[in-house]
């Protein structure tokens, strides 16, 4: 664990820099794109929110997911290239994907099953730093109405498919994604919250394909 040899609340650049520059690294007969895929993205998300300015490492809600959900954990390894480290890293991944399959009966391959699973929705991404959206009210009456669990995980990961909808623009979408609709005869707001981090989910058309920039940047409302 990077936390065991490194300060997060000081070593910054250098935790920041494992994070990032550090995959998980094991023999081929140990590979699991779909987990390795999602570390990944994680150690990106933790060098972005857990350091420096947001500093989320010891947050009440960090300390909590981490204790549910073996992932979290694992995606602070150390993953260093020596012989015995590697061991260590092959290792800490069986203990994970055990874990996963006692976890829910858990046994998943491919990173869009283990990043949309309801242990990923439950202990992290319905949590409020990366919701699109403030709390939700019903207009008739004016009330506040709580998400069901993992919704709000779920409507908060913007789908961008351009071979359903040609020409469609991430803006578009965004700006779509707010405002009063109607849901099942009743009136709801969908307000915007500001996230730390945007999840988008992208399926280009046969014809043409958005730059890295059409697919970064955004304002929302």
């Amino acid at each position: 664990d990077i936390r065991a040899h490194y300060r997060v609340d000081e070593d910054i650049e250098f935790v920041g820099q494992i994070l990032v520059t550090r995959p998980p690294r094991c023999p081929r007969t140990g590979l699991n794109p779909g987990l390795d895929c999602l570390i990944v993205v994680l150690r990106r998300i933790y060098a972005h929110i857990m350091l420096g300015r947001y500093n989320l490492a010891g947050s009440d809600w960090v300390k909590k997911a981490e204790e549910e959900n073996p992932i979290l954990r694992h995606a602070w390894h150390m993953f260093g290239t020596s012989v015995e480290e590697l061991q260590r890293a092959s290792q800490a991944r069986h203990d994970v994907l055990k874990a996963l399959r006692e976890i829910d009966g858990l046994d998943i391959t491919s990173f869009n099953e283990m990043h949309t699973c309801d242990l990923m929705c439950r202990t992290f991404w319905s949590q409020h730093d990366f919701s699109l959206y403030d709390p939700r009210h019903s207009l008739d009456p004016f009330e506040l109405d709580e998400w069901k669990e993992n919704e709000i995980a779920h409507v908060s990961l913007l789908r961008l498919n351009r071979q359903e909808n040609p020409g469609q623009t991430l803006q578009a979408l965004v700006d779509k994604s707010y405002g009063i609709f109607d849901i099942d005869g009743r009136s709801f707001l969908y307000g915007p919250h500001m996230p730390l981090i945007v999840r988008l989910e992208y399926t280009p058309d046969a014809s043409t394909r958005l730059s890295f920039d059409d697919l970064r940047v955004l304002g929302l409302p």
